[in-house]
C-alpha cells in the first residue's frame, strides 16, 4: 500500500488559512457596505425632512447588486468553510508532506498580464 503524503491534510491547512483571509475581506466589505447604508439613510432623512411631500428617493441599481453580491458571497464562504472543515477532519492525523525546495508561489495578482494569461491558459510562467 503506497504511503500517504499528507497533501490532503495540507492542502486543507492552506485551505484554512485562505478561507480566513476571505472571511476578513468579506467582514471589510460588509462594514462598507454598512456604513454606506447608514450615511445613505441619513442622506435619505435629509431630503425627505427638507421635501415633505416628495417621494422617498428609490435606490439604485448598484446598490441592490452590492447586497445581492453579499447575500452570495455569505452563502459560498459558508459553503466552502464546510469543505475545508470536511477536508480537515478526513485527513486529521495525517503526515504532512514536507515542502517542496522551489515550489514557486503563484499569485492571481500578477502586474505581468502575460504571466496571468499563460498561467490561465495552463502554460505556467513563473518569475
Amino acid at each position: 500500500m503506497p504511503e500517504n503524503t499528507g497533501t490532503g491534510a495540507t492542502d486543507a491547512v492552506s485551505a484554512a488559512s485562505l478561507l480566513q483571509r476571505a472571511q476578513g475581506d468579506f467582514e471589510a466589505g460588509h462594514g462598507f457596505l454598512d456604513r454606506a447604508s447608514k450615511l445613505r439613510q441619513k442622506q435619505v432623512d435629509e431630503f425627505v425632512s427638507a421635501h415633505p411631500l416628495a417621494n422617498e428617493p428609490r435606490d439604485p441599481q448598484a446598490w441592490e447588486t452590492a447586497r445581492g453580491m453579499e447575500k452570495e458571497d455569505k452563502k459560498l464562504l459558508a459553503l466552502v468553510a464546510s469543505a475545508v472543515e470536511d477536508a480537515k477532519s478526513r485527513h486529521s492525523g495525517v503526515k504532512a508532506a514536507a515542502p517542496l525546495a522551489n515550489a514557486p508561489v503563484q499569485s492571481f495578482l500578477q502586474d505581468d498580464e502575460s504571466s496571468l494569461v499563460a498561467f490561465v491558459n495552463g502554460n505556467t510562467v513563473f518569475p
